[in-house]
């Protein structure tokens, strides 16, 4: 009988038990062994709740007394460094949460750790399994929308600020919707593209509704928060350049007046153009401009299953079959020079070597 993979469990919240953990559980040949979170409630709970045998407070001893194949990083950004690395030194492959890390130094650590001890480390962008976005990666790998030149990546919120400290305060997230859904743009553009090599950014960030007591009192998904603990950006704006004639703009907020809400991209190529939402594609025929969509229901898929299902996957072929550490890294990389750039208030070249 083949050995079960044994996974490990750090962070006990939210993503862990409504994605990581329910999803290792429908694999035959997967078992969760154990869990940890500084919270002992938290584990306690997650341990009960999902049949874990073994529940600590302190990861390093987790690493130590258990034997694990894998271990899913759910902690707050600025907490995937330190977990991810001790995983890997102890023998495990690693599933951290987007983004990769909380700074570029933190990720570079984790990526060459990865490197030193040959362990799979993924970054769980579940957007990869998203159709639509594949639909317009094949598109740009086909030539069919020619030179792609300019390209717009956006996650955009009406309404959306977690009220959590582990999002609003820096010291946990390392940043706002950047870090937090803006990766998510970011990921998707250089993905959509390549990754093509970049020059530099050009950015902006904004803090105008996370410090405003009239939107403090409204709250939002059902809290509040204090003023004074909200200390990152709720809105962020720029422009990566790149080597080659092209140039994408980034535009991610948990906050803004506007109509578009979620993730899109749109390309504009010379022998066509493409947006994500809703799926169109811009193209000329027998010398008219036309615009396809698609005709009935795309197939559902579960995206956020999928990022654990390949991940075990890739364990099992001895590769990343997604979202590998390096391009994680040169998706932080990008991040980093957005701050970078706006605390500059000028260009900066991005870090793209490693």
């Amino acid at each position: 009988m083949q050995k079960k993979i044994r996974v490990g469990i750090v962070g006990c919240g939210g993503m862990a038990r409504s994605v990581h953990i329910p999803s290792y559980q429908k694999l035959h040949d997967v078992e969760v062994v154990a869990c940890a979170d500084i919270n002992e409630k938290a584990a306690i709970e997650v341990s009960k709740k999902f049949g874990i045998p073994h529940y600590y407070t302190d990861y390093h001893k987790m690493f130590e007394e258990i034997e694990l194949d894998a271990v899913s990083i759910c902690t707050p950004n600025v907490f995937h460094k330190d977990p991810a690395i001790e995983a890997m030194k102890h023998g495990a492959h690693v599933l951290t949460e987007k983004p990769m890390a909380a700074s570029l130094e933190d990720a570079k650590e984790m990526y060459y750790t990865s490197k030193k001890y040959n362990r799979i480390l993924i970054v769980g962008f579940q957007t990869r399994f998203s159709l639509g976005i594949n639909a317009i990666k094949n598109l740009v790998e086909s030539g069919s929308l020619g030179e792609i030149y300019y390209a717009r990546s956006r996650y955009l919120r009406r309404w959306g600020i977690p009220p959590s400290l582990t999002f609003i305060k820096k010291k946990f997230s390392g940043g706002g919707p950047l870090l937090d859904i803006g990766c998510y743009a970011v990921d998707t553009a250089l993905h959509v593209l390549g990754y093509p090599r970049p020059k530099n950014v050009f950015a902006f960030v904004f803090t105008k509704f996370g410090k405003n007591p009239e939107y403090v009192e409204k709250g939002c998904w059902g809290g509040r928060w204090k003023i004074n603990d909200f200390d990152v950006e709720d809105n962020a704006f720029g422009m990566i350049r790149f080597e080659k004639d092209l140039a994408v703009s980034i535009e991610t907020n948990w906050a803004s007046f506007t109509k578009e809400e979620g993730l899109n991209i749109t390309l504009l190529g010379t022998k066509g153009g493409a947006t994500l939402k809703p799926f169109e594609i811009y193209r000329e025929l027998m010398g008219v401009r036309t615009v396809t969509t698609i005709q009935g229901e795309p197939p559902r898929i579960s995206i956020q299953e999928m990022k654990i299902f390949k991940f075990i996957e890739s364990i099992k072929v001895g590769k990343p079959l997604y979202a590998p550490a390096i391009e994680g890294l040169r998706d932080q990389a990008i991040l980093e020079a957005f701050y970078k750039s706006a605390m500059k208030k000028d260009a900066v070249k991005v870090e793209w070597d490693f």
